[in-house]
């Protein structure tokens, strides 16, 4: 998954089940794929909050069934810096 996503594949692309990368990364059995999981989460483009056909979010698959659930909340903590220094008129680094 991360050559792909190193070559320009639609990080929100959607499986038959409405399963993006990133659910998939995060539905690894015991965090298997940390490294596109980190990928995905640095990208700007994914889209965090997509939900599936079940109404779930890759962060909820996630903390069921992988050690890397707190990735999310690394994420989320440098989205919402980044969104601060923005809203202060400092430029992100």
């Amino acid at each position: 998954m991360t050559k792909l996503i190193s070559r320009g594949a639609d990080v929100n692309s959607r499986t038959v089940g409405s399963q993006t990368p990133l659910h998939l990364a995060a539905s690894a059995p015991n965090g298997e794929n940390p490294k596109a999981l980190q990928i995905l989460l640095l990208n700007e483009f994914v889209d965090i909050n997509a939900v599936n056909k079940v109404g779930e979010t890759a962060r909820t698959i996630a903390e069921r069934s992988s050690r890397y659930h707190r990735m999310f909340e690394i994420a989320a903590d440098n989205v919402n810096v980044l969104c601060a220094n923005s809203s202060a008129g400092q430029m992100p680094a």
